[in-house]
């Protein structure tokens, strides 16, 4: 019962994936079901018998899969040409597949059918031996006799591959149903066989003693026993995939495309290597479990899920095995009667009846009852095989011995494929001596095992001739027997082929298929071209192909004015043939038109009149899938009246009874249904007229219909002899949602835009808090830095003084001073910062001439570096491209980390060349170095080192140079090895070099003239503290010193000394009441006549102070003052004034 529910689901999945194959086409032609069905190659041998055979001999199981393997790993182009091969001879099987090759001759065609029906037959029986076995180790108490089971088991066998309908194999195509089918069952296979497995690993792991024996057994497996026959094996697999026919079928001829054949070159060994891990744990747990027990190792794979009296992993060991049986068996049986009825059968029949010219038997008829004939042929001598010869014979035996005969065409095959040199004699020579010394030494072995033939031949030799004694043929004595028998045969076989290759006669059609076999293209004898009249080569072509196909075929290779058919023509009309009856058939058949005296045409159209019977079956098949559509369909004439329709049609137009009948004018339906209001507003002749000249355009259309309560989508394509096929599609759900979809999308969009608009305005409000925030800063540092002026100032003052007088207390006011400085860095940093942020900052680059840059940077750092610490510069002529002042600050910054953090070391300033002209200036430095966790934050807003502590900074140094340098477009770079130093460089761009004028000595201040003393400099600022620093200073100075503490008093000061200008005046930019220090040096000029020197001074960042000041004639001095610089600038403007 269970093997019936199992075979019950098989033919449904194979019949489901056949109705549904446009639904399911990517499934089941999906490289997965193609790699899955080649699983057919793991018959009962490989379930059940490899693992008897691993238990008796260790790894020499390996060759039946190793074989196949390395072919599909390795052999790849091999397995490209022959697939390539097969779709350009249009060849069905792999007696097609030779003679194509060799000439095209029937003679081929039939030993190779033959040739396979022996080899296959042992195989069949070895897999209805594997079922009957199985049934009765699970059946012992049974009262089934095994011939009775053997009966039954070949009856539902019989009726099983008969429902597989093996007629569908006339013609070219994929099959879906055979494919899914046999994919299914090799699933099925690998999970039985995995589960089992698992079994095997959880008995052998049940107690140590077990675990102990598996491990010597594994010991024993692995231990080497590489030989002759374990090479042999190999070769002899692997050669099996190329010619066993239900190999051949799945490989070649069921293969979509070339790249179902890449994916299978992994998954397909994959599947393999997996069978055979498995194989190899339940032949250590069978002989670990059963040992000392009777339990033939051929039946491990059933019997440890009894032995351990688990119910489900038997049922499921015992379906895995009847698939791993049935798929071979459906597939060889459906190939078999293909071969049979196409190259054995047909050609019978016709040769018998080439002389008569009365209306012949149906041979469609014939064709179809031969098939099931063949598939009951086939499978009563597999039974009979299986009761006189294999009852006592290992499964393993059983399969080597059919492997053995089936590559006896691989010779013939390989040297057809790769050599121009074969012809039919050597093909025939070849197969006939490889099959005579196979059947002296494997086949007579058995025969006489069986009682069949007399024992004397064993040791007398056939005939009583010594040398054919078939265990030592030609007195060998090399290797095994098995080896021997099957070295011999091959030898022959090769050796038949290659003597007549030179020997044998080489006739025109030999030479044009071995040239189209190896060039990969077809060729065809043109003297066919003038004898075939296109009359009676569309007579015989509608008999197998049907009117449409013919027509279709002739109107592609023809034009109307042809009364012969070209060979173009009829190399088409051959190969469509050979789709249907055979490469050879249909060579014959054309045979007939060309030779008119013996056979007229119309006598091979009533011979074959009945094949029009099958075609009527293909008919049926298609208006059962036309029902079978969810679609509603109508076809129509040439003549627009109504010939086909669907139930479904009738049902979405709900035609009363009678309405509809074969022949009705279109006009009269469209009429009918407009009346009913089913097309929509307009008169019943308007929707006539207009679906009329839809019609008579002759062009595809498609319309969509309200009828209000549904939507009906109408497809109209025109038939190629006329007359249209239209469907029609209930889309009211698919326009529901795609309103609902065309709904949610208008939500979904106003969302976003809401979204982005609460964005944008929180992206203003944090753009505006940025642009507050840096406007704070740079107020606050302003209000900041004008204390930290007078604090300068004073400290300055106070230190020249004290180096003057050589005061005790120096060190304390130097430490006051660099206090100072440090705070002012710090605000300046600040400064800087929010000068980026803000976007205030713009670049004025020009060629710069470095050294100008470079050697005040290195005099004002030489100051400020202790004793032991050495800077050196080397000098650099290079001119490079960027903004001086902001690459000033970039390279001051670099030196002032590397002075900060090098106590007692070196610091070395320099400049390298590199590609695309750019100059990269270095500052290299001994110092502490930084930890390379730190490098990559070391350019972070105050991020400091955890090496950097001990020194003062608050980590915006860094930030700002790196900041400057992107500004700039300038790349920066750090390399440090903590403990040993750094180097921070940067990249410019090389400048044009231009001549220089002679530069000026730069002063510093304690070596400027003495110019400024008795000078009367006026001072306005609207802090009295900056006016009393200034005082305090420009009085150390020797100048005469006067003031006014806002733009009011300025102005009142020159009212009342209009005679007295100043030599020098120093103006702060904000001033109380909004004033500005350059309005009020212009008033201060006309009141007082002279074009006074002046001195613009400011803590504000605005960054166009200095052009302002520049326009009104005045220099400009950034707070907090330097007095080095002040002075410097002083001296300056007395000199130019």
């Amino acid at each position: 019962m269970i093997l019936l529910v199992y075979l019950a689901l098989l033919y449904r999945i194979a019949r489901a994936a056949d109705r549904h194959q446009s639904l399911l086409g990517r499934i089941v032609k999906s490289p997965l079901v193609y790699s899955l069905a080649l699983g057919v190659f793991c018959t009962s041998w490989t379930f059940y018998g490899l693992a008897g055979s691993a238990a008796a001999n260790g790894w020499l199981f390996m060759p039946i899969l190793l074989g196949p393997v390395l072919l599909f790993l390795f052999g790849q182009p091999l397995l490209r040409r022959i697939a390539a091969l097969c779709r350009q001879e249009n060849t069905r099987s792999i007696a097609d597949f030779l003679a194509a090759r060799y000439g095209k001759r029937q003679g081929i065609a039939s030993t190779v059918t033959l040739i396979m029906v022996c080899a296959t037959v042992p195989y069949i029986a070895l897999q209805m031996k594997a079922i009957s076995d199985t049934m009765l180790l699970l059946l012992p108490d049974s009262h089934v006799s095994p011939q009775q089971l053997s009966t039954l088991i070949t009856a539902i066998l019989i009726t099983l591959v008969i429902f597989f309908d093996n007629r569908r194999l006339e013609g070219a195509g994929y099959h879906a149903g055979l494919m899914t089918a046999i994919a299914f069952e090799s699933l099925i296979k690998l999970i039985a066989m995995i589960a089992i497995a698992l079994l095997a690993v959880v008995l052998i792991n049940q107690d140590s003693q077990r675990l102990l024996a598996a491990h010597e057994a594994l010991q024993t497996f692995l231990a080497p026993q590489l030989s002759y026959r374990f090479v042999l094996e190999t070769l002899i697999s692997a050669a099996a995939v190329l010619c066993l026919p239900r190999m051949f079928h799945v490989t070649f001829v069921e293969l979509v495309s070339q790249r179902h054949l890449r994916i299978a070159g992994f998954t397909f060994p994959l599947y393999l290597v997996i069978t055979a891990l498995c194989i190899l744990l339940i032949s250590i747990a069978g002989t670990v479990v059963f040992a000392g027990q009777a339990v033939p190792a051929d039946t491990y794979v059933m019997m440890l899920p009894v032995n351990a009296a688990n119910d489900w992993l038997t049922l499921l060991a015992f379906i895995g095995g009847v698939s791993a049986a049935t798929a071979m068996i459906i597939v060889a049986c459906i190939t078999l009667s293909y071969m049979l009825s196409n190259d054995v059968v047909l050609p019978y029949l016709m040769h018998r009846r080439r002389f008569q010219l009365v209306p012949a038997p149906d041979y469609s008829r014939a064709m179809i009852n031969s098939r099931r004939l063949t598939v009951v042929l086939v499978l009563v001598m597999s039974a009979v095989y299986q009761t006189l010869l294999a009852n006592d014979v290992r499964l393993t035996d059983i399969g080597l011995v059919a492997f053995t005969l089936a590559i006896q065409v691989c010779p013939p095959m390989l040297f057809g494929v790769y050599s121009a040199r074969g012809n039919a004699s050597a093909a025939y020579s070849s197969l006939i001596a490889g099959c005579s010394v196979w059947f002296i030494t494997l086949m007579i072995p058995l025969l006489i095992q069986a009682g069949l033939l007399s024992s004397e031949i064993q040791s007398q030799g056939l005939f009583g001739i010594g040398w054919l004694r078939p265990d030592h043929l030609f007195n060998s004595g090399f290797a095994d027997p098995f080896s021997r028998a099957v070295t011999l045969s091959l030898s022959a076989n090769v050796l038949a082929y290659w003597l007549f290759s030179g020997i044998g006669k080489t006739n025109l059609s030999d030479r044009i298929q071995a040239k189209a076999f190896l060039n990969l293209s077809r060729a065809r004898p043109s003297r066919r071209k003038r004898n075939y009249l296109i009359a009676d080569l569309q007579a015989l072509l509608i008999s197998f192909l049907g009117e449409s196909t013919t027509r279709q075929l002739i109107y592609r290779h023809s034009t109307p004015s042809d009364s012969f058919a070209s060979g173009e023509l009829v190399d088409a009309a051959e190969h469509a043939l050979a789709g249907v009856v055979g490469v050879t058939s249909a060579i014959r058949l054309l045979s007939t038109l060309e030779n008119r005296s013996q056979l007229g045409v119309e006598d091979v159209v009533n011979i074959f009149e009945e094949t029009s019977r099958a075609f009527r079956f293909n008919q049926d098949m298609i208006v059962a899938s036309f029902e079978s559509m969810s679609s509603a369909i109508s076809v129509m004439d040439a003549n627009f009246r109504l010939v086909s329709w669907n139930a479904n049609y009738e049902k979405m137009f709900r035609y009363p009874d009678g309405v509809l009948r074969v022949g009705i004018p279109v006009a009269d339906l469209v009429h009918f249904n407009a009346e009913r209001g089913l097309l929509g507003p307009g008169s019943a002749e308007e929707h006539v007229e207009k679906r009329m000249e839809h019609l008579r355009s002759g062009s595809p259309y498609r319309v969509v219909r309200n009828q209000g309560d549904r939507v009906i989508e109408i497809k109209g394509n025109p038939l190629p002899g006329g007359g249209y096929v239209t469907t029609y599609d209930d889309i009211s759900e698919y326009i529901d949602a795609q309103d609902r979809l065309e709904k949610t999308r208008l939500y979904l969009e106003q969302r976003v835009k809401e979204r982005t608009n609460e964005l944008e305005r929180a992206q203003r409000m944090a753009v505006e808090a940025n642009q507050s925030k840096s406007r704070f800063i740079a107020h606050a540092s302003h209000d900041i830095l004008q204390p930290l002026n007078a604090a300068n100032l004073y400290a300055s003052l106070l230190l020249e003084q004290a180096r003057k007088a050589g005061a005790g207390n120096i060190e304390i006011i130097e430490n006051l001073n660099s206090a100072i400085q440090s705070s002012e860095h710090i605000i300046g940093t600040f400064l800087e910062i929010s000068k980026l942020d803000t976007g205030a900052i713009r670049t004025e680059c020009k060629d710069i001439p470095l050294t100008t840059l470079l050697e005040p940077l290195v005099a004002e750092f030489r100051v400020q570096t202790s004793a032991d610490t050495d800077i050196r510069y080397v000098p650099t002529s290079a001119v490079v491209y960027s903004d001086p002042r902001y690459l000033r600050r970039i390279i001051q910054n670099f030196l002032s980390n590397a002075v900060k953090y090098t106590q007692g070391g070196r610091i070395l300033l320099g400049c390298r060349h590199r590609p695309d002209r750019l100059l990269e200036i270095c500052v290299l430095d001994t110092g502490a170095g930084i930890p390379e966790a730190d490098l990559e934050h070391i350019f972070d807003d105050f991020f400091r080192s955890s090496q950097q502590q001990t020194v003062s900074g608050i980590g915006l140094g860094l930030a700002v140079a790196k900041r400057f340098a992107e500004l700039l477009g300038h790349q920066i770079q750090c390399q440090s090895e903590s403990g040993k130093g750094s180097m921070f460089s940067l990249l410019v761009p090389l400048g044009q070099s231009r001549p220089q004028a002679q530069k000026n000595e730069t002063l510093l201040p304690d070596m400027l003239p003495d110019n400024l003393r008795g000078r009367r400099i006026f001072c306005v600022d609207d802090d009295v503290r900056n006016i009393r620093a200034l005082e305090a200073v420009l009085t150390e100075w020797g100048c005469e010193f006067s003031s006014a503490a806002g733009a009011g008093p300025a102005l009142a000061y020159a009212q009342q000394n209009p005679d007295a200008p100043p030599d020098l005046l120093v103006v702060d930019w904000h001033l109380e009441d909004g004033n500005n220090g350059v309005e009020l040096a212009r008033e201060l000029r006309k009141l007082w006549k002279k074009e006074v020197p002046g001195c613009l001074v400011s803590a504000a960042p605005e960054p166009d102070f200095k052009v302002q000041a520049a326009a009104n004639r005045m220099a400009f001095l950034r707070k907090p003052i330097k007095p080095g610089r002040l002075r410097a600038l002083l001296e300056q403007l007395v000199r130019k004034g």
